[in-house]
């Protein structure tokens, strides 16, 4: 984070890196305990939004869709207005001028953030650092999408539901339908991919086996038993229901990552970072997960 100010710069190092941490510490333990219910209105959202556009999709006042993007409005933080929209787009993202969106508040996201401001005024009364309001404003504005991280994950954990949606199912959509997170007409990253291509277990095996470099894959329901994909960058992609029997995906980078219903049985993890990597329905029998980094897992 780039502060000018001195003083800025100063509380930052001294105080505001452990109070973030600690506040995301508190928002991770209440995401896991939440995190069905959570989920579950997630979900509603998504049925809600993806509703709007299939009515407009029947009045001929909608293209097919190619985007959905979950945006974080900064906005939202200091006005009565949401801290984030879902909006659906066509082919041509931002420029689609067919505008499909619905506003969306997540009160414990916001409740954080009150919270983190909180404990900064508290703070400036016992410190030798002092603040203008205006600036105290700033640093809350700029650690937004430090604290809303943690949408990458519910949107992730929430997949499975939102798959089974009739009105995706009833949506008129491009084979690979992208799903973004990301600050409201800026930048955005692709976290998850809903692809209804019919794909080649060889096809697919040759193409992941050879890859070196950072490359999201939604691949499911294939047979790649005893692959070598070794040294990947795979972070966040998803493999939901996949034979991996056998297959060796050490040293790979492969945080965020989906397993579920996966047949894991002697695959070889270690010396990889699984970090919130979703295990849940995977058979995991004489897996190794020698040196792997397995925090925040679900099982």
């Amino acid at each position: 984070m780039n502060y000018k100010s001195e003083y800025i710069e100063k509380f930052y190092d001294k105080y505001l890196l452990q109070l973030r941490d600690r506040l995301i510490s508190s928002q991770k333990l209440f995401f896991n305990e939440k995190r069905e219910i959570l989920s579950k209105d997630l979900v509603k959202e998504f049925k809600t939004v993806l509703s709007k556009a299939v009515e407009l999709q029947k009045c001929n006042k909608k293209g097919k869709i190619m985007y959905i993007v979950l945006s974080i409005l900064r906005s939202g933080v200091y006005t009565q207005s949401c801290l984030c929209r879902i909006d659906v787009y066509d082919e041509r993202f931002y420029a689609d001028d067919k505008e499909c969106y619905i506003e969306v508040d997540f009160p414990w996201i916001r409740s954080d953030l009150s919270e983190l401001e909180k404990n900064i005024i508290s703070e400036m009364k016992n410190s030798s650092i002092k603040l203008p309001d205006y600036m105290i404003e700033k640093i809350v504005l700029n650690e937004v999408l430090n604290f809303s991280n943690i949408l990458y994950y519910l949107l992730r954990y929430s997949i499975e539901e939102f798959e089974k949606l009739e009105e995706l199912q009833g949506l008129s959509k491009y084979d690979c339908l992208d799903i973004h997170i990301g600050e409201y007409y800026d930048t955005t990253k692709s976290t998850y991919i809903y692809d209804t291509r019919v794909l080649n277990s060889m096809e697919v095996r040759k193409e992941l086996e050879s890859k070196s470099t950072h490359n999201y894959v939604s691949i499911k329901n294939l047979d790649l038993k005893a692959g070598t994909y070794a040294n990947k960058d795979l972070c966040l992609s998803d493999f939901s229901g996949c034979d991996f029997e056998g297959s060796s995906f050490k040293n790979s980078n492969l945080a965020g990552t989906s397993w579920r219903n996966c047949n894991l049985k002697n695959v070889d993890f270690s010396g990889s970072n699984l970090s919130e990597a979703d295990f849940r329905g995977a058979l995991v029998e004489n897996t190794i997960f020698n040196d792997t980094i397995l925090n925040d897992v679900f099982w």
